[in-house]
């Protein structure tokens, strides 16, 4: 029997929480015992129902990494839990989602994960790629599901992460720098240094609502989005953050012009 814990950071967005935990225990667990801790970012909001969650409260808006943490602060207390899943609460899971990951041999493995884009369209995503000389990442998306896939990510999505505990033992959690945005990219760079294997099981799909909680392309994605950006640079690119940094300096320049030019 495989012993995993779920870590769910909840920041609002009260009812995605609900139908990511009502997921979870729809979801077939033959051969799983599973722990859910649910890290509250300040909300404060009533989860008393659901009889088999530790609640981790967090007095404030600890951002995406730091409240992620706690959570797996207290989850790996548990000697008996090898394998640890982060989960964004804005996505839910199917009912085969347990039996269909834990059979990756990736030491970091990721779900494929299903979401809209802007225009209606249906998009699967298999985790994503950084281009060592800009710094920016970018998705390998899919509009249709392939139970084989053969492209190669450099990181899985935070939004659905399952670790195994020799990861955190090796190079520690979530990096608290980074308060949202990059923080998935930085832990698998950094597990790839130390030799751990990362991908995407393309059998599991998930579904993704996409930023909820903060709204995909709000002023404050993007503020986040590009310092976050830049942290990762400058902790990874050595002389290379060179040419990142005049790219990231020209995209700043450029969605500003932007939305100059739409007002």
């Amino acid at each position: 029997m495989k012993n995993i814990a779920v870590v769910i950071l909840h920041f609002g967005k009260y009812q995605d929480t609900i139908d990511c935990l009502d997921s979870l225990y729809k979801a077939n667990k033959k051969e799983i015992k599973l722990t859910i801790f649910l890290a509250d970012n300040g909300t404060k909001e009533n989860f008393q129902h659901y009889k088999n969650i530790r609640l981790v409260r967090n007095e404030k808006n600890l951002g995406f990494a730091a409240g992620v943490n706690r959570g797996l602060k207290e989850a790996v207390k548990d000697k008996a839990i090898s394998y640890f899943l982060i989960l964004n609460n804005d996505t839910t899971v199917p009912k085969n989602f347990f039996g269909e990951i834990s059979k990756s041999e990736n030491d970091i493995s990721g779900a494929v994960v299903k979401f809209l884009n802007s225009d209606g369209e249906t998009i699967f995503d298999y985790g994503g790629r950084l281009n060592p000389w800009t710094g920016r990442t970018s998705h390998l998306e899919e509009k249709k599901h392939f139970k084989k896939y053969t492209k190669e990510a450099d990181y899985v999505s935070g939004c659905c992460m399952l670790i195994r505990r020799k990861v955190f033992q090796s190079i520690g959690l979530f990096d608290e720098r980074f308060f949202f945005y990059f923080e998935d990219v930085d832990f698998c760079l950094r597990a790839k240094k130390s030799g751990f294997k990362i991908g995407v099981q393309p059998q599991t799909v998930i579904n993704h609502k996409l930023s909820s909680a903060i709204g995909r392309w709000s002023n404050r994605a993007i503020y986040y989005n590009l310092k976050a950006n830049l942290q990762l640079v400058n902790k990874h690119f050595g002389v290379r953050k060179l040419s990142a940094w005049v790219y990231l300096c020209l995209l700043a320049g450029k969605i500003i012009w932007d939305k100059i030019r739409i007002k």
